[in-house]
């Protein structure tokens, strides 16, 4: 979801059993993250319980509490003004 101004909240990846191990949960984090449309968000957060591993690839820190993410560039303000 998201305002198309300055933020988005990711809904957690999920790869059902069969399919794991075949990087589509990167695919699909990075493609996402990737769409031009979203390049002037400022602040993306999401949920999730044990996926910080692959979130952590695309710049999400961790944020309290401990299954909250997000991703901040300050500086996107100052590149599209």
């Amino acid at each position: 979801m998201t305002d198309y101004a300055t933020f988005a909240w990711l809904g957690d990846v999920f790869v059902l059993e069969p399919a794991r191990g075949r990087g589509l949960g990167t695919w699909l984090v990075g493609t996402i993250v990737e769409l031009p449309e979203l390049a002037s968000l400022r602040r993306w957060m999401l949920a999730t319980n044990d996926a910080h591993g692959l979130y952590r690839k695309f710049g999400f820190v961790d944020s309290p509490p401990a299954h909250l993410m997000e991703k901040v560039d300050p500086d996107v303000y100052a590149r599209d003004h």
